[in-house]
């Protein structure tokens, strides 16, 4: 199977002209990263008001979701799960990290612990 790269080239240009755009979507991860960890010691209310919005723009809080029932106020006892010392080392993942032992085990407490949240509150 032959492969064009002309239009892989011209994704990559396109992906990397949209990513310039600091209004385009695809940078919510980073404003949402950088803000959440900004403002989870001192202000957790706002970095659950920017962890919602990101989770918004992905569809998270549509209306087939019971998230879409409740406001941002339903994320504060996640910003407190993110914050976790047991967690730091999950927030900047890389790729090498990915088959370090225990590292998968970390990513499905987290999860674990944050659907446990969750459905305390009835929302999941």
């Amino acid at each position: 199977m032959k492969i064009d790269l002309s239009k892989a080239y011209n994704a990559a240009i396109y992906y990397k002209k949209l990513l310039s755009d600091e209004l385009h979507a695809d940078n919510a991860l980073k404003i949402c990263y950088s803000k959440f960890w900004k403002y989870a010691s001192n202000n957790k209310e706002l970095a659950a008001l920017y962890l919602m919005q990101y989770l918004t723009s992905y569809g998270m809080f549509r209306g087939s979701s019971t998230l879409s029932d409740k406001n941002f106020r339903i994320l504060l006892p996640l910003v407190g799960i993110l914050k976790k010392e047991e967690y730091f080392s999950l927030k900047r993942i890389k790729i090498s990290s990915l088959d370090k032992p225990g590292f998968l085990e970390s990513i499905l407490k987290l999860s674990n612990d944050i659907m446990l949240k969750l459905v305390s509150f009835g929302s999941v």
